[in-house]
């Protein structure tokens, strides 16, 4: 297990027990992913996911200042470019950059094409070294242009990792029930996609 590196979500509406998940966690080589999208909402209240969000994005703060995480490889996942939330998850970024957050880099969800990745990298990761936009691709547009996405940044080499997500494409698909691991048609995507980033030698994320 020393040998895998395990790519952990957290939430950052949790971020006060981060130190207690990393001592977890400490014989592992793991790459936290912070979480501003998903984990920060309630689906039954605007009002309560604003909130949550806030809270998120203050944790963000709060972690950088405190160098909780100077030693270990972080990326964060923020809302989609076409959210309400995505300007000031930027700005939050950009602050915690500020204050010393070492950040590998960017997942961004419901890309579709090249443009997204790159205007991110613009306003975040320009300046800094080493910095990677993480594609999300969920989408049945995503997913056709995967392979055009990445011929586009062949000389750029911005993306590192893809990251699949199977329950928002199974939506967009109007895929339903939603195929499992031990379904035949989960491993068709699975499959299909892998297929590409094995010719781009990239390496595959999957999560729901």
């Amino acid at each position: 297990m020393k040998n895998i590196n395990i790519f952990l979500y957290i939430s950052l509406i949790r971020y006060k027990a981060l130190n207690l998940i990393l001592k977890k966690f400490s014989k592992y080589k793991i790459t936290l992913i912070l979480d501003l999208e998903d984990s920060v909402q309630d689906l039954f209240s605007i009002k309560k996911t604003l909130l949550l969000k806030k809270i998120a994005r203050q944790g963000l703060i709060h972690l950088s200042e405190r160098k909780i995480l100077n030693k270990i490889p972080v990326f964060i996942r923020i809302n989609s470019q076409d959210s309400q939330f995505f300007i000031n998850d930027l700005k939050s970024i950009k602050l915690s950059i500020k204050k010393g957050l070492n950040i590998k880099g960017i997942f961004l969800p419901k890309v579709n094409k090249y443009d997204q990745i790159i205007s991110l990298y613009n306003k975040i990761g320009k300046r800094k070294k080493n910095f990677s936009i993480v594609p999300i691709i969920e989408t049945k547009k995503g997913f056709k242009n995967l392979e055009k996405i990445l011929i586009e940044d062949k000389e750029k080499k911005i993306i590192k990792y893809v990251h699949y997500g199977h329950y928002d494409f199974c939506l967009d698909n109007n895929l339903w029930p939603f195929p499992e691991p031990y379904h035949f048609e989960f491993w068709e995507i699975i499959k299909n996609i892998n297929e590409i980033l094995i010719k781009f030698k990239k390496n595959y994320i999957h999560t729901p």
